[in-house]
């Protein structure tokens, strides 16, 4: 059995409904997609304190935008590389039993486990919904001399969590076609 999530294919013989196995590629490539993109983050991050710090130390004339446009990039490249970090089967976890499990009880154990993801998931989404209308409908912006609206950015992170929660879903949906016995490499 292959260790790695994403090497499972669930075309042909899987059993598993054409829309189920539309919907993981469907995800599974745009999270891999928006993954590929997101690891450059972190050059536009270094990019920023690097402007930064020539600004504040060899031109003694600071910026007021950068520690707030870190930041946003930062939250960015976090909250949107999730669902790709779960894709690709490399979130932080304590796996020192569930590596020896077979690939079956590995599928019950995530199947168990995903209604506590779902919760979190949801409960982010939700109450993320409530903070993009206010920062929208108050203007919110940043407190600071440079003072950037806030909606971009919760925006963002909406968009990351749901991107998270349909990774999830997807998994659930091959870790059923494990248990179907049906998943073909």
């Amino acid at each position: 059995m292959p260790t790695n999530r994403t090497e499972f294919s669930l075309g042909g013989q899987s059993g598993m409904p054409k829309f189920l196995v539309n919907y993981v590629r469907y995800v599974e490539a745009m999270n891999h997609r928006l993954g590929i993109v997101m690891k450059y983050g972190v050059l536009v991050l270094i990019g920023i304190l690097i402007i930064e710090g020539i600004s504040r130390y060899i031109l003694n004339s600071p910026t007021i935008w950068s520690i707030e446009l870190g930041e946003f990039v930062l939250g960015a490249y976090f909250s949107l590389a999730g669902g790709y970090v779960l894709l690709i089967d490399e979130h932080v976890r304590m796996d020192t039993f569930s590596s020896r499990w077979s690939e079956r009880r590995r599928a019950i154990v995530q199947l168990v486990t995903f209604s506590l993801f779902a919760i979190y998931i949801c409960t982010w989404l939700l109450g993320g919904v409530y903070n993009v209308r206010f920062a929208i409908e108050m203007n919110q912006h940043y407190a600071s001399s440079w003072g950037p609206s806030l909606a971009p950015i919760k925006i963002i992170l909406e968009a990351g969590a749901l991107l998270l929660f349909l990774q999830g879903v997807a998994i659930v949906i091959k870790d059923i076609s494990i248990l179907r016995g049906k998943v073909l490499k």
